[in-house]
């Protein structure tokens, strides 16, 4: 019973370091611009964002005051 209890101890560590290494996420450096962000795997979140997204109207006649 002590050899197999020793085993697990053993060999439960090793198989959790075993793992495959999982696809690193793809991150954006830099200037993003809507191109870099319509593409895999980006474009998931973005699209439902953009698609939705409707501005502030009293904001946006605001803006166009200072302009």
């Amino acid at each position: 019973m002590k050899k197999i209890i020793s085993l697990l101890f053993i060999a439960i560590p090793y198989y959790s370091f075993a793992q495959n290494a999982a696809e690193k996420p793809r991150i954006l450096y830099g200037t993003c611009t809507k191109d870099s962000l319509t593409v895999e795997p980006f474009v998931k979140w973005f699209n439902a964002g953009y698609d939705s997204y409707s501005p502030n109207t009293t904001v946006v006649s605001l803006l166009k005051k200072q302009t």
